[in-house]
C-alpha cells in the first residue's frame, strides 16, 4: 500500500470556515469524481481540531500545528499504480483540475507532501 500524504494551510484571507467548507464539499467531490482516473483507492481528509479539550491536549504537550489546517491522505495499491495514474494524459489532466481547485483556497507554497509506504502496527478498527 502506497500513500500520498499532503499537509496544507489555507490561503491568506480565507477563513478557516470557508476553507473547511470548500475542502469538505467542493474539493472532496472533485477528488471522488477523479478517483478512478487517478487510481485512488481511499481518500481521507483530517482537519485541525477546534474544541477546547483538543486545544488543551495539544498545548499541554507543547505541540504546534504550524498553522496547518488539513491533512489529506490518498491510498494507492502500489507505486506502479501511483506512477501510472500520475503520468497518463488523463491523470495529468485530472491533476491539473485538482491543482486549479486547490489554488483557490490553499497556500500552495507552504504545502508539505510525501509518498510513503504504510506500515500498520495496530488497527483496532478491523476487529480482533
Amino acid at each position: 500500500m502506497v500513500k500520498v500524504v499532503v499537509i496544507c494551510k489555507r490561503k491568506p484571507g480565507v477563513s478557516l470556515g470557508e476553507f473547511n467548507e470548500h475542502w469538505r464539499t467542493t474539493h472532496a467531490r472533485l477528488v471522488t469524481r477523479l478517483a478512478t482516473t487517478l487510481n485512488v483507492g481511499r481518500y481521507v481528509q483530517s482537519y485541525r481540531g477546534g474544541s477546547e479539550a483538543i486545544a488543551r491536549f495539544v498545548e499541554e504537550r507543547g505541540w504546534s500545528n504550524g498553522d496547518y489546517d488539513a491533512i489529506t491522505e490518498l491510498w494507492f495499491d502500489s507505486a506502479e499504480s501511483l506512477a501510472a495514474a500520475f503520468s497518463s494524459p488523463e491523470g495529468l489532466a485530472a491533476l491539473k483540475e485538482l491543482h486549479e481547485d486547490e489554488a483557490r483556497i490553499v497556500d500552495m507554497p507552504s504545502v508539505l507532501a510525501w509518498v510513503t509506504e504504510e506500515n500498520v502496527v495496530l488497527d483496532k478498527t478491523k476487529g480482533a
